[in-house]
């Protein structure tokens, strides 16, 4: 439970009109008939008149919206990126993004792989021979990081995923016929890179 006040303080101040004692509890995506007093969300532009209708709840709208109707009875919290502010809510009171250091009994690492400081390494994950990992990585359950890929710092890899696989690559010999073209190359993940879940990123030739 958050006091307006600290929502407003970490929005650098943002216009706010409504009650002063009121606190958030929860953040709800856009909710019409909300009748949570406590509940924090957002609205964009193109929810201009359904905006102007709610009657419950806290409001973080531009001021477009709030301009619309200028006796809401919801509390509205003004700014000029509703979106980043819910995100920046979000990040400060709700979300607890950084992960602990963390090894599951299931991985495998290679005994050469070089691996860095507070990382995750979920269930199930292979990390082969001649990889490097950096510090603060996090790797999701049930990934393989195959040889001579190399993860810098910081980085956010998802669940399901095969990195540093063979690419689909193919030449046609003097019969006609596809041969494979070996990948001996390997994978470079910079620093601070997100990878969503059930992603494959292959070899270089």
């Amino acid at each position: 439970m958050y006091k307006v006040n600290e929502i407003l303080k970490a929005l650098n101040g943002a216009e706010y009109h409504g009650a002063n004692d009121i606190s958030i509890t929860r953040l709800i995506e856009i909710d019409y008939n909300n009748t949570d007093a406590n509940a924090l969300f957002w609205a964009n532009d193109a929810n201009l008149q359904k905006a102007a209708e709610i009657k419950t709840g806290v409001l973080i709208c531009s001021k477009k919206i709030f301009d619309f109707n200028k006796t809401p009875t919801c509390n509205v919290i003004i700014t000029a990126n509703p979106r980043e502010a819910f995100k920046i809510v979000l990040e400060s009171f709700f979300y607890k993004g950084k992960h602990e250091a963390f090894i599951a009994d299931s991985a495998f690492i290679a005994k050469d792989a070089v691996v860095g400081k507070n990382n995750f390494i979920g269930q199930n994950v292979v990390i082969e021979s001649g990889c490097e990992i950096g510090d603060n990585v996090f790797i999701g359950h049930n990934t393989i990081i195959h040889s001579k890929t190399i993860i810098a710092s910081n980085v956010k890899i998802g669940c399901n995923n095969t990195i540093g696989g063979n690419g689909f690559g193919y030449v046609r010999n003097e019969k006609g016929e596809f041969e494979f073209l070996p990948h001996i190359g390997g994978v470079k993940i910079h620093k601070n890179v997100e990878i969503g879940n059930n992603t494959c990123i292959d070899k270089g030739v």
